[in-house]
């Protein structure tokens, strides 16, 4: 019964009792019917609040590439030969991640041809990324470095993907690195535009007998502080080079890289570019906590090669400290069966003893940032040290 039918049937009523003296019942009436306004009211506001909370969820999903129309994202790998050699254990956790979840793998050659002529093989690497989104065939890519393994094969790479941005980075745990081996790219020209341009700053590498310029990881720094600074920050930026150009070890090198991140500043966002902060992105070292892993915490997990997986026969993993960093224990129990890989497949077999809780992963991750901070402060410190160096140079 509709509100106005209701009150013109209690006003009938109401007559008839009024007519045969019955006060008490036009009292009851209207009684009535100020409940049943304010159940009215209370229904339609929490209908309300439901279609809100819908629209409010569906304009997050839309924003976010979940759209009507599913995003088509494929997952890079680029090795020497375009095969898995050295690599395999990590390489098959993102295979059967891709047949679980619904992406593409590609598997390129880094190889040297006319239209990726670069010598320097990591530079090259996003040369043939760029190739790949030309094609027209993806709207996103995830571009990995061959020793990155899938931990947990229910997080999707659209947990990371924010339109805004044509290139997503994340930053590397232990220095100021901005991690090279992976990116999220979308296929637009002005991503097209920054790795190809990228893979051409190998020319424009630190030149001299001796130099570390660290390829592309030490080439990034300089290349993304030119887009952002060149021409209103060019004194810093110069200072900056100034390191660069006379960078003989990775100490030195790290020491440019802290100038240039300090230049940054804790910002994330930089018009097309987005840099995840540290422990935020999809994919992390292994050492950081001695392989121990949290699978409502942890994604991927870098540093897999093959011949470097150690084995151990104790209750609980060795420890395995910095100097030893490249040594990994694999959190999965046997190899990937591949052919058992589907979307009703979730379910993958975990070493316990290198599964732990998420506060105990934050906890190591707190000191180990705090360590690094400490680092950062000291490489600071060298700055002028270089600086002095090179303007005595040229006086």
């Amino acid at each position: 019964m509709s509100l106005s039918c209701y009150f013109r049937n209690c006003v009938q009523m109401s007559t008839i009792f009024n007519n045969a003296n019955l006060k008490s019942g036009s009292r009851h009436c209207y009684i009535l019917l100020l409940i049943f306004v304010v159940i009215y009211i209370f229904i339609g506001v929490l209908w309300y609040k439901r279609d809100s909370l819908v629209m409010q969820s569906i304009s997050s999903i839309a924003l976010y590439g979940q759209s009507e129309k599913p995003l088509n994202i494929a997952i890079v790998v680029i090795t020497n030969d375009g095969g898995t050699k050295g690599y395999s254990y990590a390489i098959d956790t993102v295979k059967c991640y891709c047949k679980i979840q619904g992406y593409d793998f590609v598997l390129a050659g880094n190889v040297q041809n006319s239209s990726c002529n670069h010598s320097d093989h990591y530079f090259r690497r996003h040369c043939h990324v760029a190739n790949i989104l030309v094609t027209g065939k993806y709207d996103y890519l995830l571009f990995i470095d061959a020793d990155i393994g899938v931990v947990n094969p229910n997080r999707r790479i659209e947990e990371f993907i924010d339109p805004k941005f044509d290139i997503e980075f994340y930053d590397r745990f232990v220095n100021q690195e901005i991690m090279m081996g992976s990116y999220i790219v979308k296929n637009s020209d002005w991503s097209i535009n920054f790795l190809r341009n990228f893979a051409n700053y190998q020319y424009r590498l630190p030149i001299g007998k001796g130099l570390q310029h660290g390829t592309d990881n030490g080439g990034i720094h300089a290349y993304i502080a030119e887009i952002l600074y060149e021409k209103t920050r060019h004194i810093e930026l110069t200072n900056c080079k100034k390191i660069y150009n006379q960078s003989r070890s990775w100490t030195d090198l790290f020491v440019f890289e802290s100038c240039i991140r300090d230049m940054m500043g804790v910002n994330t966002d930089f018009g097309h570019i987005l840099i995840f902060k540290k422990g935020e992105g999809w994919a992390r070292d292994n050492w950081l906590t001695n392989n121990m892993i949290n699978l409502n915490r942890d994604f991927m997990i870098h540093a897999w090669k093959d011949k470097q997986l150690t084995k151990y026969g104790k209750d609980l993993p060795l420890k395995i400290g910095y100097k030893h960093r490249a040594r990994w224990f694999n959190p999965l129990v046997g190899r990937i069966d591949l052919a058992k890989c589907n979307p009703k497949n979730t379910s993958w077999n975990y070493n316990p003893n290198l599964i732990t809780t998420k506060e105990v992963i934050d906890a190591e991750l707190e000191r180990m940032y705090a360590a690094i901070e400490m680092e950062k402060i000291d490489r600071l410190s060298k700055m002028m040290e270089f600086i002095r160096r090179v303007d005595s140079k040229s006086r």
